[in-house]
C-alpha cells in the first residue's frame, strides 16, 4: 500500500488552499478543536504546498510542546472576536500600515495604481468582493503575529476583508504626502 503525503486541501467554493489536519485526540481539550484549518491564503497550487509546508512544521511544534506539558495559549481555541474588536483591529491595522511609509511615501503615481489595482481585486464587476481577503492576509497575520493575537478562521476572513479596506485607506494617505 502506498503512503499518501498530506497535502493542501483545495476549497471547493472559494478555490482557496487550506491546512487541515486531525488534532491528537489527546490534545483536544486543549486545542478545543477536532479538525485544525488554516487558510494558506492562495488559489496557487505550488504557493500552497510550499505555506502548507511551513504551517505542518509550525504546527507539529506547538502540538509538541503542549505534549511535553507546555502551555501555549497559541494552541488553545481563541475565543470569536466581537465586531468593536474587529472594527478596532481594522484600525490598529490601518496605523501600523501607514507607519510603515510615513517617513518615505515614495511617489504618488504608484501608490494610485496600487489603489486603481486594489480596488479591482476588492469589487471584481458581477462577482462578489471575496478577492480582497488575499489582498491583505499576509500582512495582517503578521501585524496579528507582531501582537501576539491569535484569532480564528472566521475572524480572520472578517478582519482581512476589513483590512482591504484600511488598507486603501492607507495608500491613499501615501498617495497624499508622497
Amino acid at each position: 500500500m502506498a503512503l499518501r503525503m498530506a497535502s493542501p486541501y483545495l476549497h471547493p467554493k472559494t478555490h482557496v488552499y487550506w491546512f487541515r489536519r486531525a488534532v491528537p485526540e489527546a490534545l483536544r481539550p486543549r486545542v478545543g478543536k477536532t479538525i485544525l484549518s488554516i487558510s494558506l491564503g492562495t488559489k496557487d497550487a505550488a504557493l500552497a504546498k510550499a505555506r502548507f509546508l511551513e504551517v505542518a512544521l509550525d504546527v507539529q511544534k506547538k502540538w509538541d510542546a503542549l505534549k511535553r506539558g507546555i502551555k501555549l495559549d497559541m494552541a488553545v481555541a481563541p475565543k470569536p472576536l466581537s465586531n468593536m474588536q474587529r472594527q478596532g483591529l481594522a484600525g490598529e491595522f490601518h496605523r501600523w500600515l501607514v507607519s510603515k511609509h510615513e517617513d518615505d511615501p515614495g511617489a504618488a503615481a504608484a501608490w494610485r495604481e496600487r489603489i486603481e489595482r486594489d480596488r479591482r481585486v476588492m469589487r471584481p464587476s458581477g462577482q462578489r468582493p471575496s478577492g480582497a481577503v488575499g489582498l491583505y492576509l499576509d500582512q495582517v497575520r503578521a501585524f496579528l503575529d507582531e501582537r501576539e493575537i491569535m484569532v480564528d478562521d472566521n475572524d480572520l476572513f472578517d478582519l482581512s476583508m476589513a483590512a482591504a479596506e484600511a488598507g486603501v485607506q492607507a495608500k491613499e494617505r501615501a498617495c497624499q504626502v508622497g
